[in-house]
């Protein structure tokens, strides 16, 4: 394969699977974050958290 070739093969290659990645975790930042309890546990009253 020529030398000039290896570059664009790496980027064909390489940005899908970064951007698979990327996605992958926002998405789940977004489910964290979603159905995470931690700003209701921290509003509530003490007695509420035991």
């Amino acid at each position: 394969m020529p030398e000039e070739m290896q570059g664009i093969y790496l980027v064909i290659c390489m940005v899908p699977i970064l951007l698979y990645g990327l996605g992958t975790v926002i998405v789940h930042i977004g489910y964290l974050c979603a159905f995470s309890n931690t700003r209701r546990l921290y509003r509530a009253p003490d007695a509420a958290r035991q």
